[in-house]
């Protein structure tokens, strides 16, 4: 566990929680124009950490042994967002993004998008530039509601980008379905684009009642140029949202074709709750448990969540968790306090 004990962790943990809970932040600005309406807005996703395992080596220079434990662990900024929204009425939203992904990273363009609504009220938009893909944000924003915990399950396997460049059509037909239709490049926000191959990504959802269930799935060609890389997805997931919290379950498919990089008639499964706590304000305990068999091999990479979080401060989350993450050859153990700032 390198230099650090189970107690010196705690007392560690327990600096993190107060400092997290000593900042403090404002809401959103937004500001009327003659022919519309600007937003700016500010994210940043920090934490503590304290790792004991076997994480990526952070090098250079090289590590080993507990060096590499006590390079991951301390505190870190997850990622950083700017953003700025500008309405030229209510149902048309135009949208840049920038993030980061710590302090000694470039930003990056992770949005550039124009909403438009094409019909009914409130109910169908396209979408066009560098957009939201179908599945990612809303199961991270709307079902796992921590994202500055970890990524939600798809993301973090690998099995879908949060953002790519295209077009996308959303709507709900009725107050019960929804649908997100995507065409796009397919290699993502942060990678290259080959014009060799495009993807076909989507997701349906039907709810009532405070009951969800929805498909998703993605059909892809030429990956980054190279034939036979034609990734496939497929998944089913239901959720169900009462006074008391919301818990869910996904099964997921994956397959990359012939070229199989990363999944070879892969399958996976998530589960997770949320439970509402009568302390403090907007308060929950979570846990969460991910299973992945990549290329059918039979062993499975498995990640567990459990936590909680609270509203320690205006526009400020802080929770502290902890989880474990068996990769199949090793096994990393991390407790974190993480905090969300919105400004």
């Amino acid at each position: 566990m390198g230099r650090f004990t189970w107690m010196t962790r705690a007392a560690a943990v327990a600096a993190g929680t107060a400092a997290a809970l000593a900042i403090g932040t404002t809401p959103a600005h937004a500001y009327k124009l003659a022919n519309g309406e600007v937003e700016l807005k500010g994210l940043a996703f920090v934490n503590f950490t304290s790792v004991d395992g076997n994480p990526a080596d952070p090098g250079p220079p090289a590590l080993t042994g507990s060096q590499v434990d006590d390079a991951a662990s301390g505190f870190h900024v997850d990622r950083g967002y700017f953003e700025m929204r500008y309405h030229p009425e209510k149902s048309t939203t135009y949208r840049i993004t920038l993030d980061t992904k710590g302090p000694d990273q470039d930003y990056f363009i992770k949005y550039a998008y124009a909403q438009i609504k094409i019909a009914g009220e409130n109910s169908h938009y396209i979408k066009f530039g560098l957009n939201h893909t179908p599945t990612v944000d809303y199961y991270q924003s709307d079902i796992w509601q921590h994202r500055y915990v970890a990524k939600t399950f798809v993301d973090d396997v690998g099995a879908y980008t949060s953002s790519d460049l295209g077009v996308s059509f959303l709507g709900e037909v009725a107050d019960m379905v929804s649908y997100y239709v995507s065409l796009m490049n397919g290699e993502g926000y942060d990678k290259t684009p080959n014009g060799a191959g495009y993807a076909i990504e989507g997701r349906v959802e039907v709810h009532a009642a405070g009951a969800r269930v929805g498909v998703h799935g993605q059909s892809e060609s030429k990956r980054n140029g190279v034939d036979g890389y034609d990734p496939t997805r497929e998944g089913v997931y239901a959720a169900y949202f009462g006074p008391w919290g919301n818990a869910a379950a996904e099964y997921l498919m994956a397959d990359d074709g012939d070229a199989a990089t990363s999944f070879n008639d892969g399958t996976g499964y998530s589960g997770l709750v949320n439970v509402n706590l009568p302390v403090g304000n907007n308060s929950k305990a979570f846990a969460r448990y991910d299973s992945i068999d990549k290329k059918d091999t039979g062993t499975d990479q498995t990640l567990t969540i459990v936590g909680v979080e609270t509203e320690a401060n205006k526009n400020v989350m802080v929770a502290v968790d902890y989880q474990s993450r068996d990769t199949g050859t090793d096994t990393i153990n991390t407790v974190a306090v993480h905090a969300q700032i919105k400004i």
